[in-house]
């Protein structure tokens, strides 16, 4: 048996290549790049990043990595902990540009989590906010 502790010590654990997924982060913010740009061309990629960043252990979890629109307790969830609480908007105001954005994304079945929050921060018209996290 091929000892491969010394390769995979030196690409680093966090630095493994997945086959299907890519080079970790960097495929990660393209495909997030990628798709924001489907819902906004002029899109600022230094706040999607650092919110990919702040959000890195969640968006690496298969079962969290996207926003289910079609459950009321994820939108209510988003409203409450990401426009509510990290924005500081209203729940009200923070449920209503959730839904604008399930609505907006309705085509795509895997709204990622971290496009999905930087398109409810611009619908709130606080990604100043998100800048400074």
């Amino acid at each position: 048996m091929e000892d491969r502790s010394g390769a995979l010590a030196e690409k680093g654990v966090f630095g493994w290549t997945d086959p299907v997924r890519g080079n970790g982060e960097e495929a990660d913010m393209a495909k997030y790049a990628e798709q924001l740009k489907k819902y906004d061309k002029d899109a600022d990629m230094a706040i999607l990043e650092a919110i990919e960043k702040r959000y890195a252990s969640v968006l690496g979890r298969s079962e969290t990595r996207t926003v289910a629109c079609s459950q009321k307790s994820e939108r209510e969830t988003v409203a409450k902990n990401w426009a509510q609480e990290k924005l500081g908007v209203s729940y009200e105001d923070g449920i209503k540009a959730v839904e604008a954005m399930c609505a907006m994304m309705k085509g795509n079945r895997a709204k990622n989590r971290a496009v999905f929050y930087y398109l409810v921060a611009k619908k709130l018209d606080k990604l100043d906010v998100v800048r400074k996290m």
